[in-house]
């Protein structure tokens, strides 16, 4: 191209857009595109109403049915909760929805008081999560298929579609945020100034109102530049009546030692401080007082006579033994400290030996969050947080005391498109008895990028027939659900982009029971958590095996792809990659007049599937440590009366935590006298590895 084209084509590139005179723009490839989502209805997965039991003993032996019952702060039994806590695989989908509201939400355009986000910060991140499985023992657990392919998504052109990737949500945001509310976004050094300029596109160069510099780690050895030790975390109002609560910080020791250096012999420390103040006054505060005449000098008296009076006589006067203008005694424990810079040194981050840690990456302190809670939002105020991570947002919301120590929670929205991270966020806020809340789960949608590798180059049948043979299976012909076959089993390969639904089943069984093989393997990118194919199961005849399919199967399908369209013929045999079975479930329930005892009898899952990122030294010293099956259970929950057209009723649930490692096995339940009757028990099982189980049984009580 010669130089007069270049000349031309970066011309028309910078006339491509228009900028408000003295408004600049942040210009980047892709820019004019926007991707719009369609609302679609919450699915309400459960609702959790916290009733935590724990083991009545550290040292008392798993599976002993020893527990302890902690009532719970707030019962709040009639009607549906308001907070919500919701699993989508892309948060522009759940946005969208929260905008639009559905038969069972009201829409929420303009009902949000604050919001919070600390979206990804760059290519590098890593959303491996540490598991505890006991004993000093820990596994990895990489991030699931559809979180790798969200965070592909927002970084496959670098900047440019990490950058087009927020504009759409911050504008989404925005719609969200009442005239009086606030929005704060978490960033660090790799995007924090492009967001800044972004942010004032969105909200207003006007709004925005601070930069705040978050100390996030002690010292950070960096070769050639300096230690990067800070966070940054941009604020915007959509308005000047924007709610705010004046935020205090106490006083340095330096500060107190100076300006504080009196003292009452009860050793209340004091500063001498006027008691006048600037310009003449013609009220009564600007007489003579105890022969002290301020008008002389050009000033008033700060109190009228009758309060300087009520002062002297509580002792709030300093007499100068010099004989000198008396002085007001400012207390220091009467102050309410500094008021609260944009610099915060103060809070510190969360370590691996800190008393919250649950093992996530990038989990931020309760402290943190209640500090901006405070500042920005009042007692019954609607919080948001669309990329939750491990529920900090939604743990300090529901914890947030008032001035008197009382509880004052605020209500929350949090949103996240990992499954391990909705399990944490749940145990987190279960752990702090607080309010009922569901676990909701809003949208799909199939992502540009792999609309190719899914519908069009290469066809959806390639990459089906390609994974099937990633699995081990052979393809198959002549069906429309039954992809493959592998031994006496049918192969269904469900999209990448969403978990296989039970909507989905009815289908892909109906098509199996027209056949002589009644057994087919769903490969799914991941399981919902309240997966019960139990019922469409028995309707057809046809038993149903998950599996999860991983992200080195998926690279092993592009990379056959390659090979194929490069007419390569040496394709390999397709490698030995596990595809994750979710944890099978068994109970015993055992029925008492009036009352039901369930007990957690087992918990299947395939260890080596489990463990298929680590090496055979570390897999086996892992399997060396769990001394039976009750070491792979996390969390256990029970719905005392399921039913298949409600959500999961989550009224009992009992799971590890980092420093309290039993778990009780058993529990038991009295009906009222009025509802008693054919039951059917429901128990929710989440392995150590985040995986869910689902049992149902049938008892008559």
């Amino acid at each position: 191209m010669t130089a007069s084209k270049l000349a031309s084509a970066s011309a028309a590139r910078a006339t491509s857009m228009t900028a408000t005179p003295r408004r600049p723009q942040l210009l980047w490839n892709g820019r004019q595109t926007r991707r719009v989502a369609e609302p679609v209805p919450a699915q309400t997965l459960e609702i959790v109403r916290p009733r935590l039991e724990r083991a009545a003993t550290s040292g008392k032996l798993p599976g002993s049915g020893a527990h302890l019952s902690t009532t719970p702060l707030f019962e709040g039994e009639a009607g549906a909760p308001e907070n919500r806590l919701i699993w989508t695989n892309d948060n522009l989908v759940a946005l969208t929805s929260l905008l639009r509201g559905d038969d069972e939400h009201a829409p929420l355009e303009g009902q949000v008081d604050l919001i919070y986000i600390d979206p990804p910060f760059a290519v590098q991140n890593n959303f491996t999560i540490n598991v505890e499985i006991g004993d000093g023992v820990s596994d990895e657990k990489e991030p699931s298929l559809i979180e790798q392919l969200a965070y592909e998504d927002t970084w496959k052109d670098g900047l440019d579609s990490y950058l087009s990737m927020m504009r759409d949500r911050l504008e989404l945001l925005k719609r969200l945020l009442k005239p009086t509310g606030s929005i704060y976004v978490h960033c660090d050094w790799h995007a924090g100034h492009y967001l800044k300029v972004l942010m004032d596109e969105v909200f207003g160069y006007e709004n925005f109102l601070s930069e705040i510099a978050w100390k996030r780690t002690a010292a950070h050895s960096s070769a050639k530049r300096y230690g990067p030790v800070h966070d940054v975390i941009l604020v915007y109002s959509m308005s000047p009546m924007f709610t705010w609560n004046q935020q205090y910080t106490a006083h340095s020791i330096e500060y107190v030692k100076v300006h504080y250096n009196q003292q009452d012999s009860d050793g209340r420390r004091w500063m001498p401080d006027n008691l006048t103040a600037k310009g003449i006054s013609r009220g009564s505060s600007g007489m003579s007082w105890r022969g002290f005449d301020v008008s002389a000098k050009g000033r008033h008296w700060a109190f009228t006579l009758e309060q300087l009076e009520q002062l002297d006589e509580e002792g709030m006067i300093h007499w100068p033994e010099s004989g000198g203008w008396p002085r007001f005694k400012r207390y220091l424990d009467s102050m309410q400290g500094v008021h609260l810079q944009d610099v915060w040194l103060d809070v510190d981050p969360v370590n691996s030996q800190a008393t919250e840690a649950v093992g996530y990456p990038t989990q931020k302190p309760v402290a943190l969050l209640q500090r901006i809670l405070a500042a920005s939002s009042n007692p019954g105020d609607l919080v948001l947080d669309a990329f939750a991570g491990s529920g900090t947002t939604a743990v300090a919301a529901e914890t947030m005391k008032d001035a008197d120590g009382k509880p004052a929670p605020r209500r929350w929205l949090a949103i996240d498109c990992g499954k391990f991270a909705i399990h944490i966020t749940r145990k987190r806020l279960i752990e702090q008895q607080g309010r009922p809340f569901t676990v909701e789960n809003i949208g799909y949608y199939t992502r540009a990028d792999w609309q190719s590798l899914l519908a069009r180059r290469p066809s959806a049948r390639v990459y089906r027939d390609s994974l099937v043979e990633i699995y081990g299976g052979q393809p198959t012909e002549g069906y429309a659900y039954l992809h493959g076959r592998k031994g006496a089993h049918w192969v269904h390969v469900g999209p990448l982009d969403r978990p296989i639904t039970e909507t989905d089943l009815p289908d892909i069984l109906a098509e199996a029971a027209s056949t002589e093989i009644r057994a087919v393997d769903i490969l799914s990118a991941d399981i919902p958590v309240d997966w019960n194919p139990n019922a469409a199961e028995y309707q057809y005849g046809v038993t149903v095996h998950p599996k999860i399919i991983p992200q080195a199967a998926v690279e092993a399908v592009r990379s056959r792809l390659k090979r194929r369209r490069r007419k390569d013929p040496d394709i390999e045999p397709a490698p030995e990659i596990h595809f994750f079975t979710p944890p099978d479930v068994e109970i015993a329930v055992i029925p008492q007049p009036g009352s039901v005892t369930v007990k957690l009898t087992r918990l299947t899952i395939d260890l080596d599937d489990c463990l298929s990122t680590q090496d055979e030294r570390k897999r086996a010293q892992i399997k060396a440590k769990i001394a039976d099956w009750t070491a792979l259970a996390d969390y256990w929950a029970v719905d005392w009366d399921w039913r298949e057209d409600q959500p999961f009723q989550n009224r009992w649930q009992t799971f590890r935590t980092r420093k309290q490692r039993d778990l009780t096995m058993q529990v038991s339940h009295t009906y009222a006298d009025t509802d008693r009757g054919e039951k059917r028990i429901a128990v929710k099982v989440t392995d150590i590895f985040g995986n869910d189980g689902l049992k149902v049984i049938r008892v008559r009580i």
